[in-house]
Order: structure tokens, then sequence, then C-alpha cells
């Protein structure tokens, strides 16, 4: 049994009243005792079949496949020298990004990675919630298993794994953490030099925020974003890029919420919405035939976006100098949607 309750289950699942937060405690427990890191454990992806799902891609038209590397729950799902939470330690005990980029290319496809764990999106949004305890009932008080430490560990499944390493140690928003910001760069580095991908995508913007009582300044907090961090990134991936392709620049970088003197430096990432003139430049667009994670709720009831809406959208993209990433959400075992 694995969860399949769509977006945010990592984060909900520890917000008191929310719908993943009722059906986790009526599923597993409550979080102070069966928490996120022991989802992950759950996850086995025993029927997954990359082969078989990339060819079915390709039939349908795509050009590229990119692969999650890790969303906001700060899991990895390839085999990270960074993290030691990463799928070839628990779960599915399998490299799923390498394994993904193996299959995509050896069926004539470009391949690309998805990185959500940016420090914004995961140390200040996705990680304060698992600090937190219940406000009423008769666990009322008692800490999410957010709090746990390494020593927690002896006799579980986990033990030797700190757990501070998935959630973070404790802190409040708008908290910077250098430490945290540092692993996240030698993770990303990590995939880079790992799979070469042709495409690093980011689910983060390069859009600087101001708090600066009309000094001009950039708020000093933007720093747990990407905006300064982006440069670095890219020069790295760039060069390491230049270097697998004999001194050209085949790859990609995508980014939101890029400002208009950059763009002709990476890819403009248009999540859900379209560009309302042709472009100059190329630029993308994500949606996905449902949530973006797998929900029960939607897929299994057949509520799926209908050609009618894809086929129309994907013209329209195209036609603006645009590419259409749809994302196709599986099974927690692996299958595809029939």
């Amino acid at each position: 049994m694995r969860p399949r309750q769509g977006d945010w289950y990592a984060r909900n699942m520890y917000i008191q009243g929310t719908d993943q937060y009722k059906y986790h405690v009526k599923t597993y427990g409550h979080p102070s005792q069966f928490g996120y890191k022991d989802i992950c454990h759950l996850w086995k992806a025993e029927r997954w079949d990359p082969d078989a799902l990339v060819k079915l891609y390709k039939r349908a038209g795509a050009e590229y496949l990119v692969s999650l590397a890790t969303h906001h729950d700060n899991f990895d799902c390839w085999n990270s020298k960074h993290q030691v939470w990463n799928a070839m330690n628990v779960g599915p005990k399998r490299d799923i990004v390498g394994t993904w980029a193996k299959v995509a290319r050896a069926n004539g496809l470009r391949f690309g990675v998805s990185y959500h764990g940016t420090p914004h999106r995961t140390w200040d949004e996705f990680l304060p919630v698992r600090y937190k305890s219940d406000t009423t009932g008769p666990l009322a008080g008692v800490p999410y298993d957010g709090m746990q430490t390494l020593a927690d560990g002896k006799g579980k499944w986990w033990e030797g794994m700190d757990p501070q390493l998935l959630n973070g140690r404790p802190h409040k928003k708008n908290t910077p953490c250098p430490e945290f910001v540092q692993r996240f760069m030698l993770r990303v580095q990590d995939v880079i030099d790992s799979y070469n991908p042709d495409i690093l995508n980011f689910d983060d913007g390069t859009k600087f925020t101001f708090d600066d009582g009309g000094t001009g300044a950039p708020d000093l907090k933007v720093w747990l974003g990407i905006p300064d961090l982006a440069p670095q990134i890219m020069a790295y991936y760039y060069n390491k890029n230049i270097q697998a392709h004999s001194g050209h620049l085949e790859g990609v970088v995508d980014l939101k919420e890029v400002e208009e003197p950059i763009w002709g430096t990476l890819t403009r990432d248009l999540e859900g919405s379209l560009a309302d003139t042709l472009q100059v430049n190329p630029w993308q667009t994500e949606t996905c035939i449902g949530w973006w994670h797998y929900s029960r709720a939607i897929f299994e009831n057949h509520a799926y976006q209908k050609p009618s809406l894809i086929i129309p959208l994907l013209v329209d993209i195209v036609s603006k100098n645009g590419n259409l990433l749809l994302s196709i959400p599986c099974r927690p075992w692996g299958a595809g949607q029939r």
C-alpha cells in the first residue's frame, strides 16, 4: 500500500486537518511514529518497466524524456553521493534516474532531469512542517518524526541513517542554512557529473524579490532560492556539457520567472501557461495529464486531461517556438496508466 494521494503528500501529511493528513493517520498511523521516511521505505517500483514505457512515449511522439531527480521532499532518485536518503539505499534499491537515462538514450531520445529540491522550495516550504505536532486530539504536542535524530533509529529499519539529512535540522521558515545550500549544490553537480543530462530543469525561478523599504536592494533572504545560485549552476553545467560534446554547447537549462535581459542565456519554463506571441528564443511549457503526482481520485476514475485540450495546447505552443513537457505520473509500483 502506497499513498497515491496526489501532490505535496510529503508536506500535507504533516498538517493536521488536511485530507492527506487524515488519510495518512488512518492508513499508516500518526506522523510522530510513521513519517515520510517510512513512506519512502514502502516504495518498491516492483513492476517498473522503463523500456516499455519509453517505447510507448516515443510512439506517442516524444522527442525527449525528463526524469524527476529530487522533489520538494528532499529524497534523491539516483545513487546520490551527497544524500544517503536515495533510491539506491531506500525503497526501490535502484538508480531510477540512471536507468531512465540509459533507456531513453538507447531509444534515441534526449534525456533531462528535473530538480525540485531547491533550498527555497524544500528548506523553506516543505521541511518546517515536519517539526510541528498536532494542536488538538490525543497526540497534541507529540512531535512529528521530523524531530527524530540518528539515535532514535537504533533497532529500526533506518538504523545508521540520520533522519536530519532528509528532514533538515529543525528550523523555522526564512532561516538560512549555508550547509543545506552547499549540499544542494553538490547534489546538483553530482547529477550533472553522473548522467550528463541534455536538459537541466528546475522548479524555481531567477526573479529577485524585494523587501527593501524602497532602497532598490534585493531581499537578502533570496539566496535560499535560485537567483544567486543559478549563475554557478549554469556555468558548471554548460562547461561540463561543452566538454562532453567536443567544444559544442548542446545542453539546455530550464528555469521559471526569467527576467527578459537574460532570456538568451537559458530556456524559459512557463508552467501551466502560454506565450502570447511567437518567441525568438525557444521556451517550454509544463503540464500534466492529471495531478503532478499520482492520485487515485483522478487516475483510477479516468479523469485525465482530454486530447481535445492537450492537442490544441501542443499546437499553440509549437507554433510560438515552444516545447511541451507533458508529465505522465506512474503508479508507485512502476506501471503506467493503462
